[in-house]
């Protein structure tokens, strides 16, 4: 780890950072120390979630340290009275600041020990991404991520029902108290709590640390938020009002990072949006005949006994009248209804919306969802009742003046495909008009952004790659950011090449624009362009196309075959680099994105087609040969003819001129191609080329639409010759530039250091199978003697669960069952030579030997050990543990008591802590932890021994040098003589 002044506070980062990581650090500092918010780019590849996390736990922990109990009332004493002296020469405005800050600390001080850390990203893969980061920091916080239920759910039952579902039936299982998990949870919460959130945990380590302890991974991370300082979620917890209201959580003096935030502004609109289909009002009415086919009185709420009375009659109604009032709209074909957000007032009729009445509509769907949801006979859940509960709760819970000046509502026919047929059962008199979807839709983000400042937080962290230009990000959120960064990369000359391509190889132009996207002489021409980009570009390529329509069309046509000719262009381009399409499907994306890199891996090239704004353009790594090029075909505008996007531009134009809302719509194209070509460069030794295959992209505003970073790098040839050799040049230089050398230097010592740790984790697992072999053995020679040694082993496996963990015991007993196999090949001289056994005893050590139950495990094992491993064992492991050592006493159970002798309670205390943190990560020697951890090992002995006293410090350190993971006993030898 380095120490680094970053204004003023001093930040623990895992390496030497380079300029733009300071500067970017420097920006967070800044925004924290004022109470600000910041909107920060920083391009993908410069390790801005690490500086994040180092930069705000840093300020954080400064923070904290600043508010000590011992000084906090003479600093609040000094604060006050110099407030009250300034106010009496001046007008009090900066006197007031500092009276709040000192209030500020104060009420901090009563709450909690500092100001907790929301960090939120768009999905939870990206979350793993920031947990990975944060073990690579000096920074342990108490920490916990949130998930749905339908991530984290272990119950057998509810975690296969349908994610809808999913809710209503875990509520039902822990009123009544039968989920099991639950109930285990409930038995072991504050040891659980204290165990999730020591170490960075993501969603499958929770779920796993739950789940092998038979807890709800669920609850358990809800109950640890309570007293975490950092807590990871999906940002749509935070802006969606309703389910931050459910976290529960008191967000004053929070600080609340976005990260990958360029999508943030379309979530903050969904959020207080909804869509309520022909389907949900279908539901609806098949859900109240559900109601209504049990009984006039129904059971209310779990075990509560209360008794309410659903009105049906009332509810069905108001859907009639909905649909009536919906359907009477007139729509001509191709276009839809529009309005200003209060006709929805109109639509849904006022009067059934309010409160005035004995029982409102939302009241009465509320309750016939709750009695749907709780009724265990139905065994239902409410999709319609749901949805339908969500728009009147928006629609409640606006103003009519904020409903029509920032909402719009639409009303569109829907796909004949999508047409339920059985509506016409209950609406006959409108089906003739085809089914149609209600919509209330949002307009401005800042309504959600509003709403979270309303709650107190101290400073909005926005970040992401992709957020210029920064001032119409700004506006279109809503809310002031004071401080603003955009960040240069950490590459350098050589690295990147970025080239419009504005004609193909024949001269024919390159422009996907609405008229000429369709033209076969286009679509020719560019095919030809990617064939002749493959033949020189090495590895990986990705395609970006503005659309799936556009990526189908052009491939139908590549794939047909003009006469004479025996290949295709699409079998061609085949051939010469595997081709993978980005599927529309999201669960079949993940086989598309493992087949790209395997036809690298194996195949030496692959093409990867894909568009804008899917998921091979949102946060995944393509890094060094996985995307060597990134080609983009057309400027992906959003379509025009969408309702939504024809409302939004309609929107802006009113409330910021008419130049604003084109303004958006250009913004939006650009911020999907920076995301794209975002894929090419990944970190400081890569490289790659961007090729802009569009002669729209010469123009200079389009330029100027560019990442600052990309700018520098651009260029334009008319002659697509003098791209192709620009190209050939750029890579053949590139492969032979030092930062290439530097990544494969560095790929070869991952891959050492990685086979290595495999090697000895292998090795040591098949050790624990000769040990319970042995067991299973015994019990079919003498099931006598067994029923004792049984007894024993199942006395002796929960302390070796205790000692080795959860994660490590898992593995423990997964190995064991494998014993037989290695027990068989060992009798045949076929299995474990002398030197693997011998380094299987000194990695059992490492993992058993730090601790006296450890000690123990040992001793106890021995007369489990097969008879043909026996002697092996006695030799390497007996031999050790009763080995004479200069301190005066045997084994390591009489050096644990001599060096708490020697260092006292508090220092031994400190020391078996980093004794036990070597044990977890000692294999690892690249970690710059393990070197810190061995460094503070000699300082705790040598600063705490006396001179003069036996043993000695120096002969304390030798000695545990000796019983040190192999792995590292080297390294502290050099530290030792350092």
């Amino acid at each position: 780890m380095v120490m680094i002044n970053v204004s003023g506070l001093d930040v623990n980062f895992p390496f030497t950072p380079y300029e733009c990581q300071k500067v970017y650090m420097e920006h967070v500092v800044q925004a924290l120390q004022m109470g600000s918010n910041a909107l920060l780019e920083s391009p993908t590849g410069t390790g801005k979630t690490l500086c994040l996390l180092c930069a705000v736990l840093a300020w954080r922990e400064s923070f904290v340290s600043s508010l000590s109990k011992s000084d906090r009332g003479d600093r609040a004493c000094q604060s006050l009275s110099s407030g009250l002296e300034h106010t009496s020469g001046q007008q009090g405005g900066s006197s007031l600041a500092t009276i709040k800050s000192v209030a500020e600390a104060e009420d901090m001080i009563a709450t909690r020990t500092g100001p907790r850390i929301i960090y939120t990203s768009r999905t939870h893969s990206q979350l793993t991404q920031v947990v990975r980061e944060l073990k690579r920091t000096k920074y342990r916080t108490k920490m916990t991520v949130l998930g749905s239920r339908s991530q984290l759910c272990i119950h057998p039952e509810v975690s296969k029902a349908p994610t809808g579902a999913q809710n209503a039936m875990c509520s039902q299982y822990v009123a009544n108290h039968k989920c099991m998990h639950k109930n285990e949870l409930d038995s072991r919460k504050d040891e659980l709590v204290q165990k999730v959130m020591k170490t960075p945990v993501d969603i499958e380590d929770l779920v796993r640390i739950a789940g092998i302890r038979g807890a709800c991974p669920y609850y358990l991370a809800r109950n640890a938020r309570e007293s975490s300082d950092l807590i990871l979620m999906p940002y749509n917890y935070v802006v969606d009002s309703a389910t931050r209201d459910r976290l529960d959580i008191d967000w004053n003096k929070d600080i609340v990072i976005f990260d990958e935030a360029h999508n943030l502004d379309s979530v903050c609109m969904e959020a207080r949006s909804f869509d309520l289909t022909s389907h949900h009002r279908e539901a609806c009415l098949r859900e109240i005949q559900r109601i209504e086919s049990e009984a006039d009185r129904i059971p209310f709420g779990p075990g509560t006994g209360e008794q309410s009375q659903v009105n049906t009659e009332l509810l069905r109604t108001f859907l009639q009248a909905l649909e009536g009032r919906v359907k009477d709209l007139e729509i001509k074909a191709g276009t839809y209804f529009s309005g200003m957000g209060d006709s929805i007032l109109r639509i849904f009729d006022q009067s059934s919306v309010a409160t005035g009445k004995e029982k409102s509509v939302l009241s009465e769907v509320e309750a016939a969802r709750q009695y749907l949801l709780n009724d265990s006979s139905l065994g239902q859940y409410a999709p319609g009742l749901t949805a339908l509960a969500e728009a009147l709760a928006t629609v409640s819970d606006l103003k009519p003046e904020i409903l029509r000046e920032e909402f719009r509502v639409c009303v569109c026919i829907e796909p004949e495909k999508n047409d339920p047929g059985t509506l016409r059962q209950h609406f006959q008199s409108y089906n003739q008009r085809g089914n149609r979807t209600l919509s209330l839709w949002c307009m401005n983000p800042a309504i959600s952004m509003n709403s979270i400042l309303r709650k107190g937080v101290r400073s909005i962290l926005m970040t992401s790659g992709t957020l210029a230009p920064l001032d119409g990000t700004e506006k279109e959120m809503g809310i002031p950011f004071q401080v603003k960064l955009e960040n240069s990369h950490v590459i350098g000359e050589g690295q990147a090449l970025m080239t419009c391509v504005p004609r193909g190889p024949r001269g024919v132009f390159l422009n996907s624009s609405y008229k000429n996207r369709d033209s076969e002489d286009y679509l020719a021409e560019l095919g030809s362009s990617i064939m002749n980009f493959a033949q020189v570009v090495p590895e990986g390529i990705l395609v970006f196309f503005s659309s799936y329509n556009i990526l189908g069309k052009s491939v139908a046509l590549w794939q047909r075959r003009a006469i004479g000719e025996k290949e295709s262009l699409y079998e061609r381009l085949n051939r010469r680099k595997p081709i993978v399409l980005e599927p529309r499907d999201s669960s079949s994306f993940n086989a598309a994105l493992e087949l790209h890199q395997s036809n690298v891996r194996d195949k030496g090239g692959s093409i990867l087609f894909a568009v804008c704004r899917g998921k091979t353009s949102e946060g995944l790594d393509f890094s060094d040969s996985l995307a060597r090029c990134v080609i983009v075909v057309g400027i992906p505008y959003p379509t025009l003819n969408d309702p939504k996007v024809s409302l939004k531009r309609d929107y802006l134009e009113r409330r910021r001129g008419k130049r604003a809302g084109s303004e958006w719509y250009v913004q939006n194209a650009f911020r999907a191609v920076n995301q794209a070509v975002g894929r090419a460069i990944r970190h400081r030794n890569d490289y790659g080329a961007i090729l802009l295959c569009d002669q729209r992209f010469l123009d200079e505003k389009s330029r100027a639409r560019f990442s600052s970073w990309l700018r520098p790098h651009f260029s334009a040839w008319n002659s697509f010759g003098v791209t192709q050799r620009s190209l050939v040049n750029f890579f053949r230089s590139a492969d032979k530039a030092p930062f290439t050398l530097q990544r494969k230097r560095d790929l070869e010592e991952r891959e050492t250091a990685e086979n290595k740790r495999m090697r000895s984790k292998c090795k040591v697992e098949g050790f624990f199978e000769a040990i319970q072999q042995q067991a299973t053995v015994r019990e079919s020679k003498d099931s006598r003697a067994h029923q004792g040694r049984i007894k024993h082993v199942q006395d002796l496996l929960p302390m070796i669960r205790g000692e080795l963990g959860a994660d490590k015991y898992d593995s423990f007993l997964s190995l064991l069952r494998e014993a037989k196999r290695v027990s068989a090949l060992r009798k045949t001289g076929k299995g474990l030579h002398h030197a693997e056994v011998r380094t299987c005893l000194r990695e059992l050590h490492s993992l058993f030997g730090s601790s006296e139950n450890g000690i123990l495990i040992l001793n106890n094992l021995l007369q489990f050990i097969p008879s043909n491993l026996k002697d092996d064992y006695r030799r390497f492991v007996t031999g050790f543990l009763l080995s004479k050592v200069s301190c005066g006493n045997t084994g390591v159970l009489g050096l644990l008591k001599a060096t708490r002798m020697s260092l006292g309670e508090d220092e031994y205390a400190k020391f078996r802590r980093q004794l036990g943190e070597l044990k977890e990560i000692g294999h690892d020697t690249e970690n710059h932890r393990v070197r810190e951890i061995l460094q503070g090992f000699r300082e705790t002995v040598r600063g705490n021994v006396p001179p003069g006293q036996s043993p000695s410090a120096n002969e304390l350190l030798t000695e545990w040098g000796k019983y040190l993971p192999s792995s590292v006993r080297a390294l502290f030898g050099r530290i030792l003589d350092s």
